[in-house]
């Protein structure tokens, strides 16, 4: 019965929520890692994560999110009526499901890849294909034409010059 109760009294008193010390984690140089307050305006939050973080200190690393690329944010908000399959900001593309009127035979879909953070027109390719269903449902796939991709490009493009307007003007 000893030996019982000490047993108890050893792991309850090695017990995490009863020891009072608290840990500190250290990161790869073997410094304490200091606790960040969270801000708890989710749009302030947005802002700060736009303009990217370092890893480590590093100043030669500078990874950016989704939502700071602005042909990304151009983009879904031009293919904003039409619902996404995917939307992969790491594997750099975003793809439409089929969309089209109730009463039509036909419908599009549009895949939009991405090659670089840059703003610029090869940054991104835009290619569409259209279904054209008959009425005894068999469906025939074709790629768009090369002036429904360009419009939709042109689309992005117009979209990104206001966003990155909007951005400029907020920061002065």
């Amino acid at each position: 019965m000893r030996y019982l109760l000490l047993f108890l009294v050893i792991f309850i008193t090695s017990c995490s929520t009863f020891n009072k010390k608290e840990e500190t984690r250290l990161d790869e140089f073997g410094k304490p890692i200091k606790k960040k307050k969270i801000n708890p305006n989710v749009s302030q939050r947005a802002e700060e994560a736009a303009e990217g973080f370092r890893i480590g200190g590093k100043k030669d690393v500078d990874y950016n999110f989704a939502n700071a690329n602005v042909i990304w944010r151009a983009s879904l908000e031009v293919l904003d009526d039409i619902p996404l399959t995917t939307a992969n900001y790491a594997g750099g593309i975003i793809s439409t499901d089929w969309y089209g009127d109730e009463n039509s035979n036909q419908s599009i879909k549009i895949q939009i890849t991405f090659f670089d953070n840059e703003v610029k027109v090869s940054s991104f390719d835009v290619k569409g294909f259209k279904k054209t269903c008959s009425a005894n449902n068999s469906c025939k796939v074709t790629k768009t034409t090369k002036k429904f991709n360009k419009e939709i490009k042109s689309n992005i493009l117009d979209k990104t010059r206001e966003l990155s307007l909007k951005k400029a003007q907020k920061k002065k």
